[in-house]
């Protein structure tokens, strides 16, 4: 088993196969909006396994000192999560020692608990619910974790 990260780049996005989740909450994901992610200030990795892609990770900067934290999970992620666990931790902790944010922000589906009990094992504090903020008026939760 190969398993690595490498830099993203939009059309990973397109070469990903979405888990069932994914594609069902958020189908309009595609190539423009990594190039969007592509164009902001911060971080983002395509994880793979035998050269399929599992996921893509990383974190936006709307403006100076604000990161957004996002993931999108490939299918086979589900027998790599511990690995793609470690490399979410490993790219926050560099975030943070470079001192790129002073302010981390995510947030989850509230119909999705797996997603929000990885937050807060990322490190992430819940902070306030955000009713009707999804793609599709899903409701959903907002976690940060803020840097001193």
């Amino acid at each position: 088993m190969n398993r690595y990260y490498v830099p993203f780049k939009p059309e990973h996005l397109k070469e990903m196969g979405m888990r069932k989740r994914e594609l069902a909450h958020h189908p309009k994901i595609h190539v423009d909006q990594g190039k969007l992610i592509e164009a902001q200030a911060g971080v983002a990795y395509t994880a793979y396994c035998d050269g399929k892609i599992i996921g893509i990770i990383g974190i936006v900067s709307p403006w100076e000192g604000l990161g957004t934290a996002w993931a999108v999970m490939g299918e086979g992620v589900d027998r790599h999560w511990l690995w793609i666990h470690k490399q979410a931790k490993k790219i926050i902790r560099e975030a943070i020692d470079k001192k790129m944010f002073r302010r981390i922000q995510a947030t989850c589906e509230a119909g999705f608990p797996e997603a929000a009990r990885w937050l807060e094992r990322l490190g992430f504090q819940f902070e306030v619910p955000l009713p009707n903020y999804g793609p599709n008026g899903e409701d959903h939760y907002q976690y940060s974790m803020v840097i001193k």
